[in-house]
Order: structure tokens, then C-alpha cells, then sequence
């Protein structure tokens, strides 16, 4: 019995020091603190190449893979907790405050070539809400699918709700709430997005 207690509690301890280390690494500027995020995140098998850049008071927690050239901006967070899954291809770019949310068993998959403009969310995974009776956090979440195909612009202050694909070339205008496929080489806007124009 003794022998359970204090390996659960090295386990907690443990838990707790990489905690404290996935956030302390994430304090430290310049190319030092890029050079230890990159080290750390490989170590981590997030990457399989030395050619991310994570800027710092970045939070990365799941299961999440990047591809090589991905940047990531200031005060963003990913997560893939709980049976969740982010992929990101090579040569992606997100900027300042951006939320990619695939907890929950959600899956989000970025291709190639991406631009992510600042404060954008992405999140694949919805509350329910069907229940009148019971308040909405106890209801639980329906966890859905993202695709963004390559070389797609989405823009500041977008948000791309569960259970869409956004087609290869596509701009996704500032401030677009996203709930609907959109088609390839297409500029949507508004709130929901509709198409504008294509660009073919």
C-alpha cells in the first residue's frame, strides 16, 4: 500500500516539474529561448526538424505534430488534449493570440503554405446544448473535424467553428465566422461567411 501511495506521488511530482519547465522555457526570449523550445518540442516528437520557431508565452499541450518552418506568434495556444489530435504541415504561419482548440477528441489537420492572421480560433470540438433542463457546461461536447488545405490566408480575428473544410487557395476575410465548407480558391467574408469572389 505504502509502495502505490509513494509512486503515485513521484508520478505527481514528475508531472509537475515538466510542467514547471514546459513554462519556464516558455519565458525566455531571443534566439536562446527559440533554440530551447525547438530542442524541447523535438525532444517531445512535435517536430521532426530544427526549423520551428515558437515565440515565447506560447502554451503547446496534446497531442500535436508540426511540420518544418512553422512559426508561431506571441500568446497563442494549442491544444489536442484528451484524445484530441492537431497536425500542421511545413512552411505554416500563425501570428499574435492565435487559439487552435482540438480537445476532446477533435482533430484539426493544416496543410502547407498557411497564413494565420492574429486572434484567430479554430476549435473542432462544440458544447452541447440540446438539454433546457441542464445547464450547458455539464452537457459535454461533441467532438468534430477541421481541414484548412494548403496555401490558405486566414485573416485577423477569424473564427473557424467544427466540421469544415476550407478548399486549397482560399482567403478567409478579417473578422469571418466560418461555419460552412468553403470551396477552393474562394475569398468568404462576413458573419456566417459567405462567399465574395473566387480568385479563379
Amino acid at each position: 500500500m505504502k509502495f502505490i501511495y509513494f509512486s503515485s506521488f513521484y508520478k505527481l511530482i514528475a508531472s509537475e516539474l515538466i510542467s514547471i519547465f514546459s513554462f519556464l522555457i516558455t519565458l525566455i526570449p531571443g534566439k536562446i529561448g527559440s533554440y530551447l523550445r525547438n530542442f524541447y518540442y523535438f525532444h517531445l516528437s512535435m517536430c521532426h526538424v530544427f526549423t520551428i520557431s515558437i515565440s515565447p508565452f506560447c502554451q503547446i499541450e496534446g497531442n500535436i505534430f508540426f511540420g518544418s518552418d512553422f512559426s508561431l506568434g506571441r500568446f497563442s495556444c494549442l491544444f489536442a488534449r484528451s484524445g484530441g489530435k492537431i497536425v500542421i504541415g511545413s512552411n505554416v504561419s500563425l501570428n499574435t493570440n492565435v487559439m487552435i482548440n482540438s480537445d476532446l477528441g477533435g482533430l484539426i489537420e493544416i496543410g502547407n503554405d498557411v497564413l494565420i492572421g492574429p486572434n484567430v480560433v479554430i476549435r473542432s470540438s462544440e458544447h452541447m446544448y440540446s438539454d433546457p433542463l441542464t445547464i450547458i457546461k455539464c452537457q459535454g461536447h461533441i467532438p468534430g473535424k477541421i481541414f484548412i488545405e494548403n496555401d490558405v490566408w486566414i485573416c485577423a480575428n477569424s473564427v473557424i467553428t467544427s466540421n469544415v473544410t476550407i478548399g486549397k487557395g482560399s482567403v478567409i476575410a478579417a473578422g469571418s465566422v466560418v461555419t460552412t465548407d468553403v470551396e477552393p480558391y474562394s475569398i468568404v467574408g462576413g458573419v456566417p461567411a459567405r462567399i465574395i469572389k473566387k480568385r479563379v
